[in-house]
This record gives C-alpha cells, sequence and structure tokens, in this order.
C-alpha cells in the first residue's frame, strides 16, 4: 500500500480511517509503537485529513526548536535529511497526527521528522489528521495520577480538589463511545466542587472517576431505591436519556456523602475482565506447543479474583470459526480476529497441574459483597461483561483457584522454586505492568531470566512491549515471540505469530 494522502482520503471515505491509522504506525518506515497503543486502547472518531499551516503547530519539531524532541541531534538531521532528499510533496506522505488542546493550540504527536523536511523543502502547508481530545490510554491517565498524588504527599484540600477535576476532564475521552452516562456525567463533575470534594476522598494512585461512579452504582445495586435509578441501563429495562441525571446525581451523592466516602477510603478499583481469556488461550497453544504438551504451573500477576487462570476451562467462539476449547464449558467467550494472520488453534488442550495467583488485594470469589463491588465497577451499559462476570464467578466456586496476598516481585521467585520438575513453570500477566514502576519491571525480568538459565519457563505479558507477547527458556535458550494486537478488553485480536 502507498501509505499517502490518497490511500488515507480512501479509508476515511470506506470508514476505515482507525483500522488505516493502526496499520501505518506498524508499516517499518513510519512505526510509533507508543502512539499505536494508545490508538488501540481509546476509541474515537477519527476526523478526515485537513490541510494545514505549519506555522499552526505548536512548534517546528527538533533540536533547538521550541519543541524538542527526545533524540541525538545528529540522528535527527540524518533522518530529517533522509526525507528530505526524496523531494516529497506534503501529498505524497502520511498525513502528521496532531491534537487540539483546550486553549486551541496544536500539538504534535506523530511526523516530527516529515514536518521539520517540508520546513526544510519550504513547504508552508502540512495535511494532517487533528483530534479534539489527547490520546491518552486509561493506564497513562492513571500513571499521571499516581505521579500528583505522590509528589502532592499532603495535599491540601484544594490541591486535592483540583487533582479530581483534571482527573475527571481527562476521563471523559475514555467513556466516550462506551457509556453515555458517565460521559455526560464526567464533564459535569470535573466542575461541580462539592462533588469534586467528595471524589477526592479517594485513595492515592486510585482512578477518582471510577471510584466514584463505582461507588455509587454500589448503593444504587445494594438498595438505596432512588429516582437517579432510571438513568442505569444496568437497573431499569426503560432506562432514561442522560440529558437530565446531573441534577439526580449530585442529590444522590449529597444525600449519602458518608457511605460514598466510606467506600472511596476502603475500595480499589479492581476489574477482572474474563474475555481475556479470549488472547491467553491461543497464546497458550502456540507456547506449550514448543514443549510437547508437558503439564503446566500456571503464575498469574496480578489475577484479581482469578478468572483468567482457569482459561482452559471455557469455550471460545472466533468470528464463524467452529467453537474450540472446553466443549461442555458453561461460558462460552466470543472474540473477533482481525489482520491477515491467524493462531493454530487446534491440537489437545494443554495440561494445567497448580494454578496459583498473587495479588495485592486478591478477591474471594465466596464474599458477595466483593462480587457485587465487582459488578458496581461495570459501566451500566455493559451487559455482556456483567453477564460473563456471573458466570465466571459460578465456574471459579466450582474450581477454586489458590491465591497469595503480597507483592509478585517478592513472592514469585520462591513460588517458581517450588513448580514441580514435571512441569513448565508459566508466569502470566495481562494490564498489570503498566503500574509497576521501570525498576519493577525490570527485576520481573530478570526472575524470569534467572529462572530460565536453569529451567524451562513461559513468560507471556502484554504490557512490557507494545503487544502480547511471550519470552519462552527452553533448555536455557531465550525465544521471544510477539503474538498479537489485542483489544484491552479481549474483544478483538490481531495475531502475529
Amino acid at each position: 500500500m502507498e501509505w499517502d494522502l490518497n490511500s488515507c482520503l480512501k479509508a476515511f471515505d470506506e470508514r476505515r480511517l482507525r483500522e488505516w491509522i493502526e496499520e501505518y504506525l506498524r508499516v517499518p518506515e513510519w512505526r510509533n509503537s507508543g502512539l499505536l497503543r494508545r490508538v488501540q486502547a481509546y476509541s474515537v472518531n477519527w476526523p478526515g485529513p485537513e490541510l494545514h499551516q505549519i506555522s499552526d503547530f505548536d512548534a517546528v519539531a527538533g533540536p533547538g526548536a521550541a519543541f524538542k524532541y527526545p533524540q541525538d541531534p545528529e540522528e535527527w538531521a540524518q533522518q530529517v535529511e533522509a526525507i528530505a532528499s526524496k523531494m516529497p510533496r506534503p501529498s505524497e506522505m502520511p498525513p502528521i497526527i496532531a491534537w487540539r488542546d483546550p486553549e486551541g493550540t496544536i500539538i504534535l504527536v506523530d511526523g516530527h521528522h516529515r514536518l521539520a523536511a517540508l520546513v526544510q523543502l519550504g513547504y508552508t502547508q502540512v495535511w494532517a489528521l487533528v483530534h479534539e481530545t489527547p490520546l491518552r490510554s486509561i493506564e497513562e491517565l492513571q500513571e499521571r495520577v499516581e505521579l500528583r498524588q505522590s509528589a502532592s504527599g499532603t495535599a491540601s484540600v484544594d490541591e486535592n480538589i483540583s487533582n479530581a477535576s483534571t482527573q475527571f476532564a481527562d476521563f471523559a475521552q475514555y467513556f466516550h463511545d462506551s457509556s453515555g452516562l458517565y460521559e455526560f456525567l464526567t464533564v459535569r463533575i470535573a466542575k461541580d466542587k462539592e462533588l469534586l470534594t467528595i471524589a477526592s476522598h479517594c485513595q492515592p494512585g486510585q482512578p477518582i472517576p471510577n471510584m466514584l461512579f463505582g461507588a455509587v452504582h454500589y448503593l444504587l445495586m445494594n438498595g438505596k431505591a432512588d429516582p437517579l435509578m432510571r438513568y442505569y441501563p444496568s437497573l431499569t429495562l426503560n432506562h432514561e436519556s442522560p440529558d437530565h441525571v446531573f441534577p439526580a446525581f449530585k442529590k444522590f451523592a449529597l444525600s449519602h456523602s458518608d457511605q460514598i466516602i466510606e467506600l472511596l477510603k476502603t475500595r480499589l478499583v479492581q476489574t477482572n475482565e474474563v474475555r481475556r481469556s479470549a488472547f491467553l488461550f491461543p497464546a497458550f497453544l502456540t507456547a506449550n506447543r514448543l514443549f510437547d504438551n508437558k503439564p503446566l504451573s500456571l503464575i498469574e500477576i496480578g489475577p484479581s479474583a482469578g478468572f483468567n487462570l482457569l482459561w482452559d476451562h471455557y469455550q471460545y467462539r472466533y468470528d464463524d470459526l467452529d467453537p474450540v476449547g472446553r466443549p461442555e464449558a458453561s461460558l462460552t467467550i466470543a472474540s473477533t480476529f482481525r489482520g491477515d494472520f491467524r493462531p493454530d488453534l487446534s491440537g489437545p488442550m494443554p495440561t494445567v497441574s497448580t494454578r496459583k495467583g498473587i495479588d495485592l488485594n486478591p478477591i474471594d470469589v465466596m464474599d458477595r459483597d466483593q462480587i457485587q463491588w465487582l459488578q458496581a465497577l461495570i459501566w451500566p451499559e455493559h451487559h455482556e461483561r456483567k453477564m460473563r462476570l456471573g458466570q465466571a464467578v459460578r465456574i471459579v466456586m466450582l474450581h477454586p483457584v489458590e491465591m497469595i496476598q503480597g507483592s509478585a516481585i517478592d513472592l514469585l521467585p520462591k513460588e517458581l522454586a517450588i513448580v514441580p520438575k514435571t512441569d513448565v513453570a508459566v508466569v502470566f500477566h495481562t494490564f498489570v505492568a503498566n503500574q509497576f514502576t521501570e525498576e519493577q519491571r525490570q527485576t520481573l525480568l530478570k526472575i524470569v531470566e534467572d529462572f530460565g538459565s536453569k529451567r524451562d519457563i513461559i513468560h507471556i505479558h502484554n504490557s512490557i512491549e507494545p503487544h502480547l507477547h511471550a519470552t519462552i527458556y527452553r533448555n536455557g535458550e531465550r525465544i521471544d515471540i510477539p503474538l498479537a494486537h489485542t483489544d484491552p478488553h479481549g474483544r478483538w485480536i490481531e495475531w502475529l505469530a
């Protein structure tokens, strides 16, 4: 494919611009893995390409300019010159990507070298895809929360309220196209000091909007009958439009502020999406073939309630393919494949001999209150997620897994040491490593590497590399397999292996 203006316009006309952007960000010539992850983590309505004055942007990119591109000046100059030497016209290159902040400034996100090359060639205009909101993933928003709160230490009341307001303003984009109710409320809560004061009582590091919405949802689910319920698709069959929900939400929150604050101080956001097993299943099949189907000893980091430790207890439906997995399973997980490749889903189901989860705050599926909190954290419009949660809870009740409370960095070496010598050790985690510091990530990788120098081990993860990845040590040899790009909730899988 020619990655130029014409192919971009064609994709826009065919309503597949998002797919075009994702494909373009993977092309070696234009690869931007960091931006690709953000695009995949956040659903937006992309505008079509527009011709902009280069002077519209915040600065001409590159060393010495107001915007500092993080690259050695000599390398920068070489890459810019390589583009300029081809004498391209703006329409012969992919549009650059940017976003417009609330003050109207257009901030460059992708295309720094192209923009500098066009300036060098004397052009004054450039084709651009300019979105109205920053492309931040939920993980990045969480990191911003933690940084602000760790930096504030003993923050004042006003600082806490300001922090809460910023989070609500940021999270509005995250709810877009996924929860109309929460998106509508978020924008208004960001400007309401009374509600922000209540919301600011969350524990450090917690995403404040999710916590406040979860607390209100929890109270409504547990008998707090109120007119507010009629706006919740999870609580009424004929819910009302959110256009008039804010007064009812505020009245409820102020009337039950003591109970909400207690929940904010004592609970954590712990989602546990069993649909992620849709991409774990082919990952385990692929890795297991390298070991002639030897038994697996599973250790999941951050399992929450342990649903994904039972990935081999579910049936799977991918597109129009025949069902795979456990035929008699009471839970069938549906997902879809994107792209040109498909995993090999044939062969026997791997044998699992032990299952353990290490979590700072494991959830007990036998504790009704903890499960209700999980249900409250599911957004009101997500009926299928709620149904899957209920089915997964019943399966874990029938097939309990061992849960160990504590830090994975501290406990993993000990747990690996007691893996039976007849088994292949498997360490896996989904969307946990993004909560680790860089030092913790490196420590985790070193633990796996040290074990792999002595014993066979499979490490499956998707928050260290920009994709689902398998690092395998077999007979002391390291094997790296980029497996797939995945939707955070398992709705789609783009297989790479």
